[in-house]
């Protein structure tokens, strides 16, 4: 094992007094001593035996800390952008904020860190501190997990406080990661977002990369929707130009309004690479377009980069997609593209290089459906074309069957014969693998892939007249309940009533290759008595739903992957604000047990009014969303009479009992009437929740299930305590305080102080590190930490061991001890409970 410990050695102080020292005869001794002290320290480096542990000895440096490790590659720091509640309400105040400054993804002074939760607020842009590293940043964002860091100065560690006051801090977790940037566009939009985005003032890589996505409930459904995400400008300028390499453009609807000049989503300067376009629907609403208005556009492309566009629909453009290369450049790739209604369809300019189009629609334009400039498409495979120009010349002058062209309605009909059915496999292609049309269904749905951006759905039977929930899919949308076939996978969309919805999500290859036959309808609320009991304290939030998947033979489905269900609830006719809101979960009847299942639910909280909550599952049946009312005042009085035997009890009119407790105290010094504590870490067991003091020693759990628990209590400086067993009952408010001792250790009485004092103990940390050459490992330790900061009294002094300690003291610092610093160093090598071990 090498020395590998960083030692920099402090210049020798030759002032009168150390040479005085340094010659009397009583010292000759120690004189020699020194030296054969290095020369054998010297010998060790050489046999290659020293301490492994990296410490830096620079007179009061920080040693460097060992910490979580951090990951192989990239991790994604995810904003979300929604019209309320989100990091941000538009995706151009994200990216401003993201990219202020200038931002360089792949340095690793550029780190995402993982943390326990925000105290306080963190700006963006705020400068913060961390408390035992002192490493320095700038806070780029802060969301509820994770913080973005540039501009790195020092080393960050697992654990520590990163501050930008003493109220504004976040606790981190891990060491910080190399990252890619993640926009999440989620939630309800009931106002187009009109901000243009330029994205720029970013350095990137194929690993750190920029990526845009809508989620389900935010995305279209391959027709363009005025309730979902949609970025419309009001102005002549372009939606989203891109001047920097590596980004991700996925789902969106997008609307350009500059007549001469207006672009969806195009390049901002030649030469960038790596951009991924798909499942967008982007439009141009005014006539006639200008013409150098484009759908799509990417040129320049530099040698051995490219540009990937697939799965789009896009209309009204004088261009509907461009791709402009000359010599010696790169690649764009253009597949699975719904191209109409525009001037020109896809346009391969420029000359040379590598323009490629498969699987592509391009109908109904005004010119000419497809056209090369100077250079024909290379390698086309199956294009379809309304006119005599598609590159593939057995596709010509086709007849596309849409759903309803009048209204923008891009996907294919089932009746379709000229592109369903007829187009090539690509989830193997060398240059662009994928497997799913715009909606999100596998491919293929047939026999075959489908040529353009939509793959037909298989037929759906007809939805009885009665019942209030429905299936809403891109070919049909009816009220009552329904049925779909879904072969490889796929999402279904359904009514919950009033505005709320839910949608099943089936993943690809779940089945084997066979149909599923996948059924929604409503349950009768005249069903709910004979269900068994409801979960105590529970009711239920709408109506009940059964689902249910079966093969053709009628048998169940048995799912090889989960799927997903997500009920999106609008608080309207049903009450929620009636329920408590973080109780509401989705439960599945078990007929086997007569009894119902919770599913381990996630819930996201848009507004007040407006929740969504997700599970999996590969079972099916009798699914409801379920949730408790909260207690009345303790004064009401339930007086109704109790039914008789041969009654059936009403249907939820008992309000529940609490189902959950708190538990808070004050932690304190010493004793139960000692100074308060603050920024104690107080642990709840065996859930391992935690949470800091506030500034006057207070910790708060709210929300407590039923069941044993115990607090693990801890503090710099102070001795550690586990609280004995705490049983916490349905309704509880617990209070237990409790105190932390002062560590102490034989000679040594270390100083008590109101608030702790960061630099002071960063200092004695270095210092600690450099007189023992590792990091404090047991109380003991932290009692010297503490001292060195701090101060204290010595109990009972002992010259002779304050002699040998000022001798150490030289030996380490090549000068005699003269601040009060250097007289708490010499006390801790005299008084320390480690001494024997560096004698």
């Amino acid at each position: 094992m090498f020395f590998n410990s960083h030692i920099k050695l402090v210049k020798l102080k030759r002032n009168k007094v150390c040479r005085a020292w340094y010659n009397r005869p009583e010292h000759i001794f120690w004189h020699w001593f020194i030296i054969g002290s290095w020369l054998t320290l010297a010998l060790l480096v050489i046999l290659g035996i020293g301490f492994n542990q990296m410490v830096s000895v620079d007179d009061y440096a920080l040693i460097n800390w060992p910490s979580a490790q951090a990951q192989s590659g990239p991790v994604e720091f995810i904003s979300t952008i929604k019209q309320s509640v989100g990091d941000y309400s538009s995706l151009s105040s994200w990216w401003n904020a993201m990219s202020s400054g200038g931002i360089d993804l792949t340095v690793t002074s550029t780190k995402v860190f993982s943390h326990t939760g925000i105290t306080g607020t963190i700006a963006d842009g705020a400068l913060v501190t961390g408390d035992m590293s002192g490493a320095t940043a700038t806070a780029v964002h802060t969301t509820p997990t994770q913080i973005l860091l540039k501009n790195i100065v020092g080393t960050f560690q697992s654990d520590e406080p990163v501050r930008v006051d003493a109220s504004n801090y976040v606790t981190l977790t891990d060491v910080g990661n190399s990252v890619a940037l993640i926009a999440k566009i989620d939630g309800t939009w009931t106002v187009a977002d009109t901000a243009y985005v330029n994205i720029q003032n970013a350095i990137t890589s194929a690993s750190n990369y920029i990526k845009i996505y809508t989620t389900p409930v935010a995305r279209h459904t391959g027709k363009w929707d005025d309730t979902k995400y949609r970025l419309v400008m009001t102005s002549w300028r372009n939606p989203i130009v891109v001047f920097v390499s590596n980004v991700i453009i996925d789902g969106l609807q997008i609307q350009a309004n500059n007549q001469q000049d207006g672009r969806g989503i195009a390049h901002g300067v030649s030469g960038i690479s790596n951009v991924l376009v798909s499942n967008n629907i982007i439009r141009f609403t005014i006539s006639p377009p200008g013409t150098n208005n484009r759908g799509i556009s990417f040129a320049g492309v530099p040698a051995g980069g490219s540009v990937k566009i697939w799965d789009n629909i896009v209309y009204g453009f004088y261009y509907g997609i461009f791709g402009n290369l000359q010599s010696n450049q790169g690649s764009v790739y253009i597949y699975n593209n719904t191209v109409s209604g525009n001037q020109y369809g896809i346009v391969r300019g420029g000359y040379g290089s590598t323009v490629s189009a498969k699987n592509n629609i391009a109908v109904d334009s005004a010119v000419q459906d497809y056209y090369a400039q100077y250079t024909a498409f290379n390698n086309p495979v199956n294009n379809i074309s309304s006119d005599a120009t598609s590159p593939n010349t057995s596709l010509r002058n086709q007849t596309v069957s849409f759903v309803d062209t009048s209204n923008n309605d891009y996907h294919l009909a089932s009746s379709d014969t000229a592109a369903k059915d007829m187009g090539v496999d690509l989830s193997s292609d060398a240059n662009l693998a994928f497997a799913s049309d715009i909606d999100g269904q596998s491919r293929p749905q047939g026999s075959s892939w489908d040529i353009g951006a939509d793959e037909v759905e298989e037929t759906v039977s007809a939805p009885p007249s009665s019942g209030g929930g429905y299936i809403r899919s891109p070919t049909f949308s009816d009220s009552g309940y329904g049925t779909t076939d879904l072969i490889m996978g796929g999402t279904v969309v359904f009514g919950l009533g009033d505005g709320s919805y839910g949608i099943i999500r089936i993943p690809p290859d779940s089945s084997g290759g066979k149909v599923v036959h996948l059924s929604i309808g409503q349950v009768a609320s005249s069903q709910l008595p004979n269900l068994s009991p409801l979960p105590g304290g529970a009711v239920v939030v709408g109506p009940l739903y059964r689902f249910t998947a079966a093969l053709d033979n009628g048998t169940q489905a048995d799912l090889t992957k989960e799927a997903t269900i997500v009920m999106e609830v609008v608080d309207r006719s049903m009450g929620l604000s009636l329920f408590d809101q973080a109780s509401l979960a989705i439960y599945r009847y078990d007929p086997t047990l007569s009894e119902w299942k919770k599913f381990d639910t996630i819930m996201t909280v848009y507004s007040t009014n407006l929740i969504s909550v997700g599970t999996q599952t590969s079972q099916f049946g009798i699914f409801a969303l379920m949730s408790v009312i909260p207690s009345p005042p303790s004064s009401s009085v339930n007086t109704a009479p109790t039914p008789s035997s041969d009654q059936k009890p009403p249907e939820q009119t008992s309000l529940p009992l609490p189902t959950t407790a708190s538990l808070s105290g004050i932690i304190t010094v010493d004793s139960f009437g000692g100074s308060t504590l603050p920024e104690a870490v107080v642990t709840l067991q065996p859930i391992n929740l935690t949470v800091r003091t506030d500034a006057v020693g207070h910790y708060q759990f709210d929300g407590l299930k039923e069941d044993d628990y115990s607090l693990a209590i801890s503090q710099f400086g102070y001795r550690s305590y586990t609280s004995r067993i705490i049983t916490v009952k349905a309704g509880d408010t617990l209070k237990r305080n409790f105190y932390l001792s002062i560590l102490s250790s034989g000679t040594l009485q270390v100083t008590t102080s109101g608030r702790r004092d960061i630099s002071l103990e960063k200092q004695a940390l270095g210092i600690f590190g450099r007189l023992y050459s590792r990091l404090p490992l047991q109380e003991s330790d932290w009692v010297l930490v503490r001292y060195l900061a701090y101060g204290g009294a010595i109990a009972k002094r002992d010259l002779s061991e304050e002699r040998r300690a000022i001798n150490r003291f030289y030996t380490i610092f090549r000068y005699l001890p003269s601040s009060t610093q250097d007289w708490r160093v010499v006390h801790v090598l005299g008084y320390g409970t480690l001494m024997s071990v560096m004698r």
